[in-house]
């Protein structure tokens, strides 16, 4: 007999024990149990056991302990090693270890739901039939084909159309006891040694060297593969995943987003070319694809998974090799999800755990990791060098950059007359355009009517004014004439009106008026890739038959393959250049060069066209010396102001339910913890805390404070002591705390 401790799903702080007395059995931790709590039955995880013998029955009865209901699994649902993974991550992050162990899990695994499991059919060979293999006068062709694949491997259901056999054939054997259909509860794929096809983006240089990568012992220090192209991406991948499932161990790859054309043209390429499914992961997912993705990530055998972040924290056994495809992606509220973590510190993390490779794959380097190799800490690889010659000869990009300015000159809506001049010349030689916009431009807002909802437009040529706040005045970009904003509207002659952004709807209706008879494609969060499937070729490039002019937001222009694109154009920067983040500029470099590596590849000859109101050095450092002199210049800005990379930042976000609770938090935090948190270090820099906001959909309240420091280890040594201060008092026990690591990495 044991006594367990079991983390239960709901909102006390505190674990439950309770008496283990199941036959022949031993508890495990990580397993789930149906354990009594009040009047109902709930789920729980084992954290930790022990012997009843060292506990008196006194004890027992005074904590009033009652036994296990039921035993659901029989081993554990994470395993070691993403056991020790999440111990190691709440110490480090002051996260509760329960929250994560409980996180983590598909949302079915702890409620009482059942959860029925799919069942995957395989043909096999009977004794039988391998006898009569050899008397070839009784069967058919067909027959002694399925017969003589049937002897060297069991087939799937699935598998059918792959080594062209029909079902009728099989039914026919087995008619005869020749073969059979069994099932089994987890899709496990067979063992398959990958036959390797020639690499036309690699070359035979290439090759060598990753693979005397891939033959070193040492992996303390992660590759970082830069200037690589998404073609050369695709063969890089697909040479890494068949040499590390020939070898019986599991593949992991990190995206910023499952769809993409990037991720199903991989998937296509190994159903096509090797008979292998590619499972993916994300939260967006169903909960029965989530289920089957878990199980089967915790069974045995070779596999490849692609998911995002939180794909770190899957269950993988036999994990050979981690890979983070780090890409321009704009930054989300953290208190979105569950709970706070940086995938790239938890992948480092894993790596030197499990005595793995971690290869990081980008075409824009982030500040955070330039500072790394510089320091030695990971190993850079530029791609380029890597390859021969003549091919880098053949596919050098000829990008012409310009900058037009909207003070000077009229413009139709957002856009300049001589943007548009540059749109038609490009539409005349039968190439798409490309136009990114911003999701809320603030620096292009339009004033609408809230009774009848029409814009306000101008008297000579019926384009949309341009709303100036601060001189409440209305402007026609065209006619360049500015009037006072009237009292009642002129349609409807209602008197209250309200601004908007100049948004996807505005900008494609202006594109109809200018643009008539060409076809216009939208690219948003609207988009999916059913609605874009007309347009998909086999190799899930977006193909356009006409020229096109292609209207996108900033987050989803490098999520496709365009074709025949000659014109990239940013409609306004404004955004980037006025920001109060320090960080902006670097986002707008990320963004432009990762959009230059998706598209360059199908065309030699790029025009890139950016539009603002302002010029900057930093802007023109990277429009014409290109993305590494960019980067060496916003490095020497941060050192010389101590900015990230140089000094470390972690941000404190906390809500509650309670409005009240958190401004006692504050008031609390500024009168005591303020002063000695400095005392402790003089030169910690405290931003905040932050004003109160309340977020969309929910009745929470939260706030965030930013310490700042030149060293890491110190910061973490002064948080801990704010983290046990802030547990030692009972007041602060209906507040979340959450930190924010690595916020300078993002």
């Amino acid at each position: 007999m044991y006594i367990i401790e079991v983390v239960v799903p709901i909102r006390f702080k505190n674990n439950f024990y309770y008496l283990y007395n199941i036959k022949n059995s031993i508890p495990k931790i990580g397993v789930r149990v149906k354990v009594p709590f009040r009047k109902h039955f709930l789920i729980g995880i084992i954290l930790n056991y022990w012997s009843r013998k060292k506990y008196n029955s006194f004890f027992i009865k005074k904590y009033n302990l009652r036994d296990v209901s039921t035993l659901i699994d029989n081993d554990s649902l994470y395993g070691i090693n993403l056991w020790n993974l999440m111990k190691w991550y709440s110490c480090y992050a002051k996260l509760d270890f329960r929250k994560i162990v409980l996180d983590i899990l598909p949302s079915h695994f702890i409620k009482d739901v059942f959860i029925k499991n799919k069942k995957y059919f395989y043909w096999n060979i009977t004794d039988a039939g391998k006898k009569y293999l050899y008397l070839k006068n009784k069967f058919g062709k067909n027959q002694l084909y399925a017969l003589s694949i049937l002897t060297q491997q069991s087939i799937y259901y699935k598998e059918l159309k792959y080594f062209k056999i029909k079902n009728s054939v099989l039914l026919s054997l087995a008619m005869k006891g020749l073969c059979k259909l069994d099932h089994c509860k987890n899709n496990q794929h067979r063992h398959v040694h990958i036959v390797l096809k020639n690499f036309k983006y690699l070359g035979k240089k290439c090759l060598k060297f990753i693979t005397m990568l891939l033959r070193q012992q040492d992996y303390s220090k992660p590759f970082y593969f830069t200037n690589i192209n998404i073609l050369q991406k695709l063969d890089f991948y697909t040479f890494l995943f068949c040499h590390y499932f020939n070898n019986g161990l599991t593949i992991l790859l990190l995206v910023p987003s499952i769809e993409t054309s990037f991720v199903y043209n991989l998937i296509s390429l190994f159903r096509k070319n090797y008979n292998i499914n590619i499972e993916l992961y994300d939260n967006k997912i169903s909960i029965q694809k989530k289920i089957s993705v878990w199980n089967y990530s915790n069974s045995l055998g070779p596999k490849i998974i692609i998911a995002t972040k939180i794909g770190i924290f899957l269950p993988l056994r036999s994990l050979g090799l981690i890979i983070i495809y780090q890409d321009y992606s704009m930054l989300n509220n953290p208190l979105q999800n569950k709970f706070i973590f940086n995938e790239v510190q938890v992948a480092l993390q894993r790596s030197k755990q499990e005595k793995i490779p971690l290869i990081f794959t980008s075409s824009s380097l982030s500040l955070f990791c330039k500072k790394k190799i510089l320091d030695r800490s990971y190993k850079q690889i530029k791609f380029n060098y890597l390859l021969e010659n003549n091919y880098n000869k053949q596919n050098k990009i000829n990008i012409q950059n310009n900058i037009f300015d909207f003070t000077y000159g009229r413009s139709i809506g957002i856009y300049s007359i001589n943007l548009i001049k540059k749109i038609n010349y490009h539409i005349n030689n039968k190439s798409s355009v490309l136009l990114i916009l911003e999701e809320k431009n603030n620096f292009f807002k339009v004033l609408k009517c809230n009774n009848c909802l029409q814009f306000f437009r101008c008297i000579y040529c019926n384009q949309y004014y341009k709303f100036h706040n601060y001189y409440n005045e209305l402007m026609c970009c065209y006619c360049l004439k500015t009037i006072h904003v009237p009292e009642y509207c002129n349609y409807c002659g209602f008197f209250s009106y309200s601004t908007s952004f100049f948004d996807m709807r505005i900008a494609k209706e202006y594109m109809n008026e200018v643009f008539p008879h060409v076809p216009i494609v939208e690219l948003s969060n609207k988009t999916t890739f059913t609605k874009m499937k007309y347009f998909f070729n086999s190799d899930y490039y977006l193909h356009f038959n006409t020229s096109t002019i292609i209207l996108s937001y900033a987050n989803y222009a490098n999520k496709y393959f365009i074709k025949d694109v000659s014109l990239i154009a940013f409609l306004s920067i404004d955004k980037y250049l006025y920001a109060n983040n320090f960080r902006s500029l670097e986002q707008f470099g990320k963004l432009y060069q990762s959009i230059l590596f998706s598209l360059g590849h199908n065309n030699l000859n790029l025009e890139v066209i950016v539009q603002s109101s302002k010029t900057n050095s930093l802007l023109f450092a990277l429009l014409e010396k290109g993305y590494d002199f960019f980067l060496k210049l916003l490095l020497n800005f941060r050192k010389k102001y101590k900015l990230p990379p140089f000094t470390y930042h972690i941000v404190l976000w906390f809500h509650s339910s309670i409005f009240q609770t958190i401004t006692l938090f504050i008031t609390y935090f500024n009168d005591y913890f303020y002063n000695n948190l400095i005392v402790l270090l003089p030169q910690l820099i405290i931003i905040g805390p932050d004003p109160i906001k309340k977020l969309k959909y929910k009745n929470t309240y939260y706030s965030k404070i930013l310490f700042s420091y030149t060293s890491l280890q110190r910061l973490h040594f002064v948080l801990n002591i704010l983290y046990k201060k802030i547990q030692s008092k009972k007041i602060f026990e209906k507040i979340i705390f959450l930190y924010d690591m690595h916020h300078s990495d993002n």
